[in-house]
């Protein structure tokens, strides 16, 4: 590959999931066309010896069936988390734009070829697409993002809030720039790092493209951070949030459909953080509540009763609901959702 130049790189962070990997991989080689170079990046984040095993068989046998499309694994000898593993990847990178593909995710090869397409023949700062949840068993879009999909996309104040509406904010959502990505680093060591990273990378774009097709097949690791308690998690979904607003790059004061947007991201993470103690019944629920709204306060000012009618609107009816309710008192939200599961238990 040297002295070639390379469309696309895609980065795979690998932590230990060798029971994935092969289909990862593979249904990428399954879609690259041939009339454009690309590359796989294995970001080997000091997994264990039988995962790097593991690893390295993958390697062999995809290698033999695609040696038109270069595999190399980068192993890190000391684990960086998600964030340090993707931003490695990105650096080594060689090609013009980067997709990051988590490794127990894969791609839909007839969407995703239509996505290299795109990359191919439109100069698109970025490349947004939709996704399927795999356990869940449905077509998982970007409703908030209220854009018109397949066409050119100026970015403004107007998109960085429907994005931010839209909560989509996953690193594996879209395709983009290397430049780009290089100027807005993956924070490290932070739960929810894409939350703080993907909306300040799109105010550094200028035109950007909506593929509706669902292109990656999102996988939820049993094992997952997002399956347990941990307040590490919420407290960090909080800073990302805040790190949002302090990353974005605005040419103009924040208007105020962006400034709402915001404000209702910010209760939202409220609400994901509270809720997320209580309903996993731990021990110290309601201290946790505590210094969760603690630190709500201190980043983004306590709710006053005039702003009441602005959570209503950026909130659903159940939402705002439950947002009062683990904003006054976290006990009586208990309650309401021990009722809620005695009335409606689940079949």
């Amino acid at each position: 590959m040297v002295g070639v130049c390379v469309l696309l790189s895609i980065v795979i962070p690998y932590f230990n999931a060798g029971k994935y990997i092969y289909t990862a991989v593979q249904s990428i080689l399954d879609a690259c066309i041939q009339d454009a170079p690309y590359e796989i990046i294995i970001i080997n984040d000091a997994s264990d010896a039988a995962n790097t095993a593991r690893l390295h068989e993958i390697h062999q046998r995809c290698w033999a069936n695609h040696s038109e499309v270069p595999v190399r694994i980068e192993t890190l000898p000391e684990n960086q988390g998600l964030s340090g593993a993707r931003n490695h990847g990105i650096q080594i990178a060689r090609g013009e734009y980067v997709f990051t593909l988590d490794a127990d995710d894969y791609v839909n090869k007839k969407a995703f070829i239509k996505v290299l397409k795109d990359v191919k023949n439109l100069n698109m700062d970025m490349i947004f697409f939709g996704s399927y949840w795999y356990e869940k068993d449905h077509a998982w879009g970007m409703q908030g993002f209220k854009f018109e999909p397949k066409a050119e996309i100026t970015v403004d104040q107007k998109v960085l809030a429907s994005y931010i509406t839209a909560q989509t904010f996953y690193a594996w959502r879209f395709i983009a720039k290397r430049e780009l990505l290089l100027q807005v680093p993956y924070p490290p060591r932070l739960y929810m790092e894409d939350v703080g990273t993907t909306t300040p990378l799109l105010s550094r774009a200028k035109l950007v493209w909506y593929e509706p097709d669902q292109v990656v097949y999102y996988r939820q690791n049993p094992n997952s951070i997002m399956k347990v308690w941990n307040e590490k998690k919420s407290m960090d979904f909080l800073t990302s949030v805040h790190m949002l607003r302090e990353r974005l790059q605005l040419t103009e004061p924040m208007e105020a459909q962006l400034s709402e947007a915001y404000f209702g991201l910010t209760c939202k993470a409220y609400l994901w953080a509270c809720a997320d103690a209580i309903r996993h019944q731990i021990p110290d629920a309601f201290g946790a509540c505590r210094r969760i709204k603690d630190t709500h306060v201190q980043m983004f000012g306590k709710i006053a009763l005039t702003q009441w009618p602005q959570v209503a609107r950026m909130l659903d009816r159940r939402q705002t609901v439950a947002f009062g309710l683990l904003y006054y008192s976290p006990r009586l939200y208990q309650i309401a959702l021990k009722a809620k599961r005695t009335l409606f238990p689940k079949k």
